[in-house]
């Protein structure tokens, strides 16, 4: 008996890209232009008519809210061409998560950023990741000496958060030695300040004024 199975759009997105001989992760192509003057939440950029050629879109928002992306890259492909490009993906790599959770996230952060670049989109590489053991597999397929971006949202004052976040910003840094960092949220200790660009929370003003 024959079957009609319908391949997901996810399975096509794997097509025609380069990946890592170690863990297979999506090889992101480095970003060396000028840097976007604005950033602007998937949320906030959504709901906006018109053109912004000045502003990255980024997704320092909640999962839920950019999944639509996931699901439906073609569609959004066409509302980022609107603006300056992206802030690749940032599904979430907590640390209380199994380790297959961290890889599928980082796994789809990097499909998303190489198939976007694929398809003409300005897209500077979001690096994120979890514990220690997440750094080789969470840098694995982001390019060297590239502009990128790191948010710290997030981690308030607990000190255990703060240690996590600072010993995976320095090996970060130490393997992907970037040209510029596009920083999100607040500035934290020990950070290579002069290759920064420092970014307010614009969901915090949102909610302050109500937009």
């Amino acid at each position: 008996m024959e079957h009609n199975y319908k391949i997901p759009l996810q399975h096509s997105m794997c097509k025609d890209l380069s990946y890592t001989d170690k863990y297979q992760m999506p090889k992101v192509k480095p970003y060396v232009g000028p840097v976007p003057s604005e950033i602007i939440s998937f949320n906030r950029a959504r709901a906006m008519r018109g053109v912004n050629p000045d502003a990255a879109v980024h997704f320092y928002i909640q999962d839920s809210f950019f999944n639509c992306v996931w699901n439906y890259p073609i569609k959004y492909e066409k509302m980022f061409e609107r603006f300056w490009g992206v802030i690749s993906t940032d599904y979430s790599v907590y640390a209380d998560m199994l380790k297959p959770e961290v890889m599928w996230n980082s796994f789809r952060n990097k499909l998303l950023a190489a198939w976007f670049q694929r398809h003409g989109i300005n897209v500077i590489p979001n690096i994120s990741w979890g514990r220690p053991w997440s750094y080789d597999f969470c840098f694995d397929g982001f390019p060297k000496h590239s502009v990128i971006a790191i948010n710290s949202t997030g981690i308030g004052k607990d000190t255990f958060s703060k240690s996590l976040w600072s010993q995976g910003y320095e090996n970060a840094i130490q393997a992907l030695e970037p040209s510029k960092i596009i920083r999100y949220g607040a500035k934290q200790d020990g950070e290579e300040e002069s290759i920064s660009i420092y970014f307010p929370n614009d969901n915090y003003k949102s909610a302050c004024y109500g937009r």
